[in-house]
């Protein structure tokens, strides 16, 4: 590192003052990560010089030179900069090779005869902020340059390591409008008194932003910013802001930098067109028009990297849509195994976008996912049936397609894998069988009320089905049994709000006159036992365990007591914490009683061991919480993070031998509009 005046100092002090930038920054990398705010650290980008050293210039003294390898992109120069005089004239600025004279700055920062700093934008020198500076307080600055657009903008940090803008996107000093590489850092002091020191100088190629953005343009090639690794889900938040309509620009996530589009496994495209679309396999598209101009657009992408597919979410904090359901990954990653970095390329000759704060979050105890609701039927070795209401899919343990139907409903299999799916249209129950292979068996279609819908299935040993239907108008609960052929056994109609079935005997919970009502009934209908408690509750879920245990949830009305102790009400300043759940032997003797914490219970599923609870706590906005009980009512540990973030609401569960557990839940982004997934959690 040569300066072209032999005076040059190097402290002990300088030497520090370079080692604690360095820690400044990287703790504001730490707590802006925790803060979901993305950091310059995380960008790929390659060190062009970096010096602890100080020089102090005195007036009188000829051009100070520092080289740098030369940068024809995007690339960034901090410094302090410290000025003895409150009426000095110094300069900084940047040059292709040795400066000897001002019109050979480019770039340029300087401490004015008023006492300012300012910066030079084209013909002439002003700042978009009023800065003062003062006698021997050291001021850090950073520039960002971009080379071919022959424009930069001026940062000045602040104390606690934040960046205020003296001077965004002005133009090259003009006799340097055409330069095309940078090489060197110069500085003079144009006055008779006084002297000026440079310390810590730093030069570094990338394409970040002194605010945390990271900058792609046509011609530069791909950029990246680092992400936490993720092998199974990995959901990524960033803001785009392109620099106009008609550009032809990507930005997707890659397994390490993007060299070229291949490398993408997922894109959103700011298309010529005008209009945001993504990639699906090999081609483009989008579920929705999203033309752009030139304000920013908010993004979430989740990507399954077991399914390799991805969703794309774009919009505001009310006004967030779904620009793509469930597209699939670039055929040439059809392979991939993990995503850990934002990657971005413009095409063609013209146009930039800004992408700022990019932050990722890996999910951790998760096997898979699938957007949307779904009935599931756990079976053998964590494999699972699932129906999105349209499609019925079996999955293997790690969530890959074994087989489909192009049939959905509620499911139940007999112990000879027979396959059973129900739905309701108007007042006609669908039941249609059929074998492990997914060849039809037979079709039946029962009488049910007008707008009943399905509340439980079960099949029976001898490869018969009994569905239990709610109808909410008139509060009544029917089961309609049908036999291994498809034939009509029996419906019976009892009053109810909630129901589970265990074999041929169904439980049914309801409300009446002030006292909620739990009863099991044989085939019959007639009552097997019946336990009435005093005060009223909200049933929303009712689950029955292989031991025939009962359990069930939802939300308090009044205090009741279950036979473990009154469960009282809970209002807080934030709302209500009324939800519960409770346990019932097979022959209705209380278990455990006990409140959840949270307002209300959306789903219960036990394996006999465990409890898992999908629950939602209400305040004045809606977080969604998961909860695992063993069999007594204990809490069990969970170590899981799915990566949508706590906002949401918890839908129906279900839990397989092992412990797996796939849960329906709502996930909002940015906190108002709102998604359903199915997660599965790991033991």
């Amino acid at each position: 590192l040569l300066w072209n005046q032999p005076q040059m100092t190097v402290s002990a002090r300088s030497i520090r003052g370079f080692a604690v930038a360095r820690v400044r920054r990287w703790l504001m990398c730490v707590a802006s990560g925790a803060l979901g705010l993305a950091c310059t650290t995380g960008f790929e980008h390659e060190a062009a010089l970096a010096t602890a050293a100080c020089a102090t210039e005195i007036a009188g003294d000829p051009w100070r030179n520092q080289t740098f390898a030369e940068q024809a992109g995007r690339f960034h120069v901090e410094l302090d900069a410290t000025a003895s005089l409150a009426s000095i004239d110094a300069v900084i600025g940047l040059g292709n090779g040795p400066v000897s004279a001002f019109e050979q700055l480019g770039p340029t920062v300087r401490f004015n005869p008023g006492g300012m700093i300012d910066v030079r934008d084209g013909a002439g020198y002003r700042a978009d902020v009023t800065q003062v500076y003062e006698v021997g307080k050291t001021y850090h600055l950073r520039l960002d340059v971009d080379v071919h657009r022959r424009t930069y903008s001026v940062w000045l940090r602040d104390d606690f390591g934040g960046y205020t803008a003296l001077a965004r996107d002005y133009a090259f000093r003009t006799e340097q409008a055409n330069v095309t590489r940078l090489s060197g850092v110069a500085s003079k002091i144009d006055a008779t008194t006084g002297t000026f020191s440079l310390c810590n100088v730093e030069v570094v190629g990338d394409a970040t932003t002194a605010d945390g953005c990271l900058i792609a343009t046509a011609g530069d090639g791909p950029i990246s910013a680092l992400l936490p690794d993720a092998s199974v889900l990995a959901t990524v938040t960033f803001t785009v802001t392109p620099s106009g309509p008609g550009i032809d620009a990507v930005i997707g996530l890659s397994a390490g930098p993007a060299a070229g589009f291949a490398d993408l496994a997922t894109g959103v495209r700011f298309a010529p067109g005008g209009v945001v679309d993504a990639r699906d396999g090999d081609g483009y598209r989008a579920d929705l028009a999203r033309p752009y101009a030139t304000t920013a657009i908010d993004f979430r992408m989740i990507a399954d990297v077991t399914s390799h597919t991805y969703s794309v979410f774009e919009g505001g904090f009310r006004d967030a849509q779904e620009l793509a359901r469930q597209y699939r990954f670039r055929p040439e990653q059809a392979g991939a195994t993990h995503l850990d970095r934002l990657s971005a390329i413009v095409d063609g000759t013209e146009g930039s976008v800004t992408i700022c704060h990019p932050h990722g979050t890996p999910s951790r105890g998760i096997a898979y996912s699938r957007e949307g609701t779904y009935a599931v039927l756990p079976v053998a070795n964590d494999q699972a049936l699932v129906s999105d209401g349209a499609t019925t899919r079996r999955l293997d343990a790690g969530g890959h397609v074994i087989a489909e139907l192009g049939r959905g409903g509620a499911l139940a299999a007999d112990p000879a894998g027979n396959l059973f799916v129900a739905r309701v249209a108007g007042a006609t129950l669908t039941v249609e069988s059929y074998d492990p292979g997914f060849a039809p068996r037979w079709t039946a279609m029962p009488s049910v009320p007008a707008g009943s819908t399905i509340a439980a299935i079960e099949s029976d040993p001898a490869g018969g089905v009994r569905v239990a239907t709610i109808s909410r108008q008139d509060g009544t609960v029917q089961v309609t049994q049908l036999t291994a052929g498809g034939g009509l056994g029996a419906q019976r109609a009892v009053p109810g709000e909630a129901v589970a079935l265990d074999g041929a005997q169904p439980i049914v919970a309801w409300n009446d006159a002030g006292t909620l009502r739990i009863t099991r009934f044989d085939p019959t209908g007639a009552a097997v036992w019946s336990r009435a408690f005093a005060g009223q509750a909200s049933i929303t879920a009712i689950a029955v365990d292989p031991g025939h245990d009962v359990v069930f949830g939802g939300e308090l009305v009044t205090a009741i007591d279950f036979g473990g102790g009154v469960l009282p009400l809970r209002r807080t300043d934030n709302g209500p914490l009324d939800g519960f759940i409770v346990k019932l032997a097979a022959g209705g003797a209380h278990q455990f009683s006990r409140k959840t914490g949270y307002t209300l219970v959306g789903g219960i599923a036990s394996n006999g061991s465990r409890i898992a609870v999908s629950s939602t706590e209400q305040t004045q906005f809606h977080i969604v919480h998961y909860q695992l009980f063993d069999a007594s009512g204990a809490p069990m540990v969970t170590s899981f993070d799915t990566g949508f973030g706590e906002n949401g609401f918890g839908g129906a569960v279900a839990i397989g031998p092992t412990g797996r557990v796939w849960w329906n839940l709502v996930t909002q982004w940015p906190l108002f509009p709102s998604w359903p997934y199915l997660v599965v959690l790991n033991p």
